[in-house]
């Protein structure tokens, strides 16, 4: 599995693990590749904020596999009340259910962290061992899992600033069906816009120029996550093995779009670079080399989108009848 998202690594290991090949969990990346985060009013680019919802996810995942799923974290509520319903979770889940927790894995140093990222909010999955003083982590987004002690889990718990956690019932599963897949691509895909060079963009300059008290000083922190949102432009590899596979494309099409997900993601690690650099030199004259690879990733991740449009546009009108409504799941009663 590729890393991309934690929330949707979680949601897809689950339907892998259980469905049994039954059901395709590829297509439930689409539009992650432009999934939202925020900017502070310093102009810092963030990946996770109180501000983001999950709730897309939470919906689409319940349209497509047509699992019980439900936020059990209560938000009204301190870390330690939850910490207790994260307990009662854990006594009583059954063989199907899975929970799915965040904690904050700068907490956790035996663990990889090679986002240096403090605090780390992260999406994983707990259950508990033949040993009280140890839990099972299962960990689909960085590939790991194993026991940890529970009392380390617990101050990753309940020093998570954020929070969050679902229950997920995976006793029944669906196959997506085309027009479930087809309304999330409709929903999600951006063909006109790619937001994060745009607002990268709008970051540097007015840096750059001083616009509204926001200067060069405070531009290593505003892109010092970008690598962890970058990731999730891999997602359009899921969505070029997806209509691969569907439409019998050649393996050599679908790893050329491949080399270009990943010039798009080394554009982005090297925009960061001369960002900290300009940062700590405040040397204007990098400023036309970072627009220029912003320029250039933006025409690559434009590129991508249009192949795989067409290559949705060519598996729509293979996989529904002519005129065929698309159905809208996510939001009805």
């Amino acid at each position: 599995m590729i890393k991309v998202h934690c929330l949707v690594s979680c949601f897809c290991e689950i339907i892998k693990r259980r469905a049994g090949g039954r059901a395709d969990h590829r297509p439930f990346y689409f539009g992650v590749w432009d999934s939202d985060f925020d900017v502070t009013e310093e102009g810092r680019i963030t990946y996770y904020s109180a501000r983001t919802d999950h709730d897309h996810f939470v919906d689409w995942y319940r349209a497509f596999f047509g699992v019980g799923i439900r936020e059990w974290y209560d938000f009204t509520r301190n870390a330690e009340h939850n910490w207790q319903l994260l307990l009662n979770l854990l006594d009583n889940k059954t063989e199907d259910q899975y929970v799915v927790v965040q904690i904050d894995m700068s907490m956790l140093p035996e663990r990889e962290n090679k986002f240096a990222a403090k605090p780390f909010p992260h999406f994983l999955m707990l259950s508990k061992t033949d040993n009280e003083d140890e839990w099972f982590m299962f960990d689909p987004d960085f590939r790991w899992e194993g026991n940890l002690p529970k009392e380390r889990i617990k101050e990753a718990f309940l020093h998570n600033e954020y929070g969050g956690g679902y229950v997920i019932d995976a006793g029944r599963i669906e196959n997506p069906s085309p027009d479930v897949i087809a309304g999330l691509y409709e929903a999600t895909m951006r063909k006109d816009e790619n937001e994060l060079v745009s607002r990268l963009r709008d970051i540097v300059v007015s840096m750059a120029e001083g616009r509204g008290g926001r200067t060069l000083d405070t531009l290593l922190s505003a892109v010092q996550q970008l690598n962890i949102l970058v990731i999730r432009k891999y997602s359009y590899d899921y969505a070029l093995m997806f209509f691969r596979d569907r439409l019998g494309l050649s393996e050599d099409n679908y790893e050329r779009w491949c080399q270009e997900i990943r010039d798009l993601v080394q554009a982005f690690h090297t925009v960061q670079y001369m960002c900290v650099k300009l940062s700590m030199t405040k040397d204007l004259a990098l400023l036309p080399d970072i627009l220029g690879h912003l320029d250039r990733a933006d025409a690559i991740e434009f590129s991508i989108k249009s192949e795989i449009d067409r290559q949705y546009r060519m598996w729509k009108q293979a996989e529904l009848a002519p005129g065929e409504r698309i159905r809208t799941v996510v939001g009805q009663a």
